[in-house]
This record gives structure tokens, sequence and C-alpha cells, in this order.
């Protein structure tokens, strides 16, 4: 009977806390089932992709209320939205085609899949730059800080030049020693401290000297309601520029006024963590906090939040491990892609703010170290070093694109149904090259582009 009694609660517990919304969509005028029809349910995340016979599955907790919209989507098809509590379990739903582009899908199915997503070089940065932190706001794009240093070790490179000329003795060495000369550019080291801004409707960049700390791998975020932007973290230069150290003052800038408060309290000092404003909170969380001689970086695990109208620091949580990241903040969540400890990490994880507990969501096709990450509705878009990858918070999908763009450490953003990749370095064997570049890609340009990989996790 006891167990009987528990198998019971079981069941009933569970019938309480989530619920199944099953379905099939089909072609209004063939009777076809829809492949790939995005069903989720508005302002949330759950969802899911229809299968080849047209049908999905979601399971949606107590939390969701009768009067969530369900809302049915295809590229192809007039969306439909149905109030929750009208709909019926195993209910059957009919979608009309877009009679606006029906022309353009038949051409597309005829049309063979580009290779590589096709991009646009845009107006060029006023510095070559990489390691900045960036925003969007009012399609104009704000650049803060970022490490301008060349690094080329060219006595490295000569000895890889010379052990090459002498296995192929055919090359001359003076063309050796002509490398040499083009390859021994002058190394510098320097942050910048000028702000940045590109707008985007004009494609033309300004730069405002306005008092900014020079600084560089570091974080900015903006409150929106006070209309302030809050600068912390990453590292300095000493004066005579051998130095590197952490940053522990936080710039507080009025966007309108461009007057600069200083903070002198930052319990969080690291370089390449991540932080967002969630309900009057600064939270941070993750990066490096140390450099070794030998190189290696020990990492911060540390989760801080910083109450911006009282100014207290409080310590909420730890990370499951300690790593340099970067990632997306949605809803109650926050999700991290990738990272870096001690090398670069696949692993896509999220933070729940309200229950404190972390979930593993699954893994990348590749490594990503500091994926520029970009947002619109459903669609979270990640690019690194040639490959964009995008993942579909409602199906859980996630698809692998390549694009012919080869930088690290950029920013990406969406404005006018394009992606925006900016600034970032190209990493040779010897050096360190900071890109001035700017890309666009059409959002477009994903549906007629070949995916290399896909995957639900």
């Amino acid at each position: 009977m006891k167990i009987y009694n528990l198998f019971f609660f079981i069941l009933t517990t569970f019938g309480i806390s989530a619920q199944n919304f099953k379905g099939i969509v089909y072609d209004r005028t063939s009777n076809k089932p829809i492949i790939d029809a995005n069903v989720y349910i508005k302002n949330s995340n759950f969802g899911d992709k229809t299968n080849r016979k047209g049908r999905f599955n979601i399971k949606i907790s107590s939390r969701a209320v009768t009067n969530d919209t369900l809302v049915i989507s295809h590229i192809s098809y007039n969306t439909v939205k149905i109030i929750k509590s009208d709909f019926i379990v195993n209910d059957t739903i009919f979608l009309s085609l877009k009679t606006n582009i029906l022309d353009e899908i038949q051409l597309i199915e005829n049309k063979k899949l580009k290779r590589n997503l096709n991009f646009e070089k845009l107006a060029l940065l006023p510095k070559h730059l990489h390691s900045f932190a960036s925003l969007l706001i009012d399609e104009k794009i704000y650049i803060f800080g970022g490490d301008l240093t060349l690094n080329v070790d060219v006595y490295r490179k000569a000895l890889s030049d010379f052990d090459y000329y002498q296995a192929n003795p055919s090359s001359s060495m003076q063309d050796f020693f002509f490398n040499i000369f083009l390859s021994a550019q002058p190394s510098f080291k320097d942050f910048n401290n000028e702000l940045l801004i590109y707008d985007i409707q004009t494609n033309q960049w300004t730069s405002e000297d306005i008092g900014l700390r020079k600084r560089a791998y570091h974080n900015i975020n903006y409150d929106k309601q006070n209309n302030k932007i809050y600068i912390l973290g990453g590292k300095r230069l000493s004066k005579n520029k051998s130095s590197e150290y952490l940053d522990d003052k936080i710039e507080v800038l009025d966007l309108i006024s461009k007057s600069i408060k200083i903070d002198k309290t930052n319990p969080h000092q690291a370089v390449n963590f991540e932080s967002f404003i969630y309900k009057n909170n600064l939270v941070i969380l993750g990066g490096s906090i140390k450099m070794k001689k030998n190189k290696e970086k020990i990492y911060s695990n540390k989760i801080h939040s910083y109450d911006i109208k009282s100014g207290l620091w409080y310590h909420i949580g730890n990370m499951p491990v300690g790593k340099e990241t970067n990632g997306i903040l949605i809803e109650d969540k926050i999700f991290l892609f990738g990272g870096y400890d001690k090398k670069p990490l696949t692993q896509i994880e999220s933070y729940n703010l309200i229950t404190g507990k972390w979930k593993i969501e699954g893994n990348l096709f590749t490594t990503v170290s500091r994926p520029a990450i970009a947002k619109k509705d459903h669609t979270i878009y990640l690019f690194e070093y040639g490959r964009i990858f995008t993942y579909n918070l409602a199906s859980k999908e996630l698809k692998d694109y390549h694009v012919n763009i080869f930088l690290k450490a950029s920013k990406m953003y969406i404005a006018n149904n394009k992606l925006f990749i900016l600034g970032g370095f190209y990493e040779g064997k010897f050096s360190i090259l900071p890109s001035n570049e700017l890309f666009s890609i059409d959002l477009e340009e994903f549906e007629n582009t070949r995916i290399y990989n896909i995957k639900r996790l």
C-alpha cells in the first residue's frame, strides 16, 4: 500500500508540474504533413519542431498559464496563433501557404546550396582592435576599450623560415632574407581609450575621447532605465606598458552627458568574464584572475551580484568549473557557450538565476573560446573563426554553417535583418594581428547555404 501511494503521488505530482501538448501540422491545400514547422509558447523557451510526420510534442511546466499563446510558424506558411486554453491535446493544425513567396520557394528548391555564407565588407573601424567591449543601441554600435597590440615573433619566424629553406634548396637564401625584412614590422603594445561609434544607417564611424580608461578583455552593461553604462573588469597596462594588471575600477558612463563616475569597489576583478544586468542587479561570473610565469592561467568560479540601487556586492554562487566564458541572458537563464579552461571548450550550459541550478544543455560541433554572440527571436547565432552556429531555443536544434571570415575575439550584432561582425584578431603561427574590419551577413543567406552539421540537443 505504501508503494502504491508513493507511485500515485509521483504520478499526480508530475501531472501538476508538467503538461504535454501534442499535435500534427498539415498543409491546408495538400493535406500533407509540414516538416520543420516551429511550434512554441510565446515569450518562453518551451517549443519543438515538427518531425517528418508533422508531429510535435511540447512539455510545458506548471509556470505556463492558460492564456499563453501557442505559435505555429514556418518560412513558407502564414503563422497561426492559438490561445493555449483553446488547444486540444493531439489537435490538428492547418497552415496556409504564403502566396506572395510561392514562386520564390519553387526557385530555391532547384537552386544548389552555396558552400559558404556570403558577406559584405563595410566601413573599416578607425583602429585595428580586438577584445573590446561593445553594445548596440538604436542602430548604433558603441565600442569601449580594446587591445591594439600588434605581436609578431620575428625571431621564431626567422628560425622556422631558415629550416624551411634548408629543407628546400630550390628556394634561394635571398628569398629567405627578403621574407625576414617583410615580417620585421615593429611590434607594439597598447590599449584603446577612445569611444568608437558606428552608425548602421550611414555606414560611418566616428570617435570621441571622453576620458575613458585604457583597458581590454573587459565587459560593459547597459542600464536602460537610467541610461547608464557600467564598464568593468579586464586589464590595464602600466605607464611604461611593460606590465599588465587587473583593472579594479568601474566606470559609470552617462550616455547622454558623456560624464563618467568612478566606483572603486569591484570584488570580481577578472579577464574574459561574463556579466549581465538582471532585475536592477549586475551579475558577474567566471574569467581568469592570474597568469603564472609559465603562462598558465588561474580561473575564477565565483558568481557575484552588484545591486545598482544600493551599491552593495554579494557572492551568490559558484560555477561548476572556473573558466573564461562568454554567453547571453534570456529571461531568467544565462546560457554559456564554450569558453577557455586550459584549452577551448565545446560545452553549452545554462544557469537559472531563480533556482541557482546549472544544467548542461549539450555540446557544440567544435571548440570555441570567445565566440561572438547575437540573438533574434528564438535563434542564437555564434561566430568564431570561419564557423557560424545557430541554436534554436524552441526546437533545441543546432546547425553549423561556414563563412570565410577567420577572426577570433570579434563581436556580433543583429540589425535590419543582418548580422554585423566587427573587429577581432587574425592568429598566425608567429603573430596576432588586430583587425579593423566590419562585415555584414544577410539572415536570408542561411536559407540558401549548406548546413555542414545538424543535431538536436
